[in-house]
């Protein structure tokens, strides 16, 4: 496996934060070793690349998991059943 190179700063792979997250979720949570290591001082040096400034004022949505139930009625009140949809927008301002 090549390791990732924060003096380039250069990842070594398209899938470097999966390998990543994967390592950390299911080998070793607290103990880093090169292969951490390299990947978070990577990220450090090409952090500065997808830094940006929001404008005060900016609206922010965050995503959510999940859907929000509506129930179907007919002109009499009779229950048609439910309707699958997303959270409304209220739900979603953090």
């Amino acid at each position: 496996m090549t390791l990732d190179e924060p003096r380039k700063p250069e990842f070594a792979s398209w899938d470097s934060y999966t390998q990543f997250a994967r390592r950390v979720r299911r080998i070793n949570r607290y103990l880093w070793g090169d292969q951490e290591t390299a990947f978070l001082d990577t990220v450090l040096a090409t952090i500065c690349n997808r830094d940006g400034m929001l404008k005060e004022g900016t609206v922010l949505y965050r995503a959510q998991l999940g859907v929000d139930w509506q129930d179907l009625e007919d002109e009499e009140g009779n229950w048609l059943g439910e309707n699958v949809r997303a959270y409304g927008s209220s739900r979603m301002k953090p």
